[in-house]
């Protein structure tokens, strides 16, 4: 789903949870993706671009969403093959 579609969608009074249980990530995750792309809440006017830049409308929502624990629990898991070592 493109960033343009989410707001839009919070603009007609859909739920930052529902959209994220439709797009299968928790509603932080979604809500710091927003942040990550120059979006800033407020609850009066809701979500509002201030960012630098162009409004990235037209791009992903997955663009950004931090992967970084999802890639260090993966390379612990990796490094820690045939180890009854857990990463957290």
């Amino acid at each position: 789903m493109k960033i343009g579609e989410i707001i839009e969608a919070l603009k007609h009074g859909k739920a930052l949870a529902d959209l994220g249980k439709e797009l299968s990530v928790g509603k932080e995750k979604l809500s710091k993706a927003l942040k990550k792309a120059g979006y800033v809440f407020n609850r009066r006017t809701g979500w509002t671009f201030m960012g630098s830049g162009q409004e990235p409308l037209n791009k992903e929502y997955t663009e950004f969403i931090d992967q970084s624990r999802s890639v260090k629990k993966r390379e612990c898991e990796r490094s820690n093959e045939g180890a009854n070592k857990r990463c957290f």
